[in-house]
């Protein structure tokens, strides 16, 4: 996707305006691999990585339709998943 395409999000707006729930956290760690009975232990990884900030030269974008993105204006590399998600996966020690 190129960048031109899309809108850029206010980051500031976007941290402030997010709280998730702990629904929210529970769907973050099965997408992280985290099995919520078997590994209950390790909830607190979904917990941080759901809040995790971005690192400084990505940042929140939206398509046309209203879908969020990760542009890199250093790269120009996009990802729908958030960059740091591999970072929490390699957290999965069990």
């Amino acid at each position: 996707m190129e960048y031109g395409e899309a809108q850029q999000e206010d980051e500031s707006t976007t941290k402030a305006a997010y709280n998730p729930t702990e629904e929210d956290i529970i769907e973050y760690a099965r997408f992280l691999g985290i099995l919520e009975e078997e590994d209950a232990k390790l909830l607190f990884i979904a917990r941080e990585g759901i809040a995790a900030p971005l690192p400084p030269e990505w940042k929140p974008c939206q398509d046309e339709d209203g879908e969020i993105f990760y542009f890199n204006f250093s790269t120009g590399e996009s990802s729908w998943d958030h960059p740091s998600d591999s970072y929490f996966r390699t957290r999965l020690v069990r």
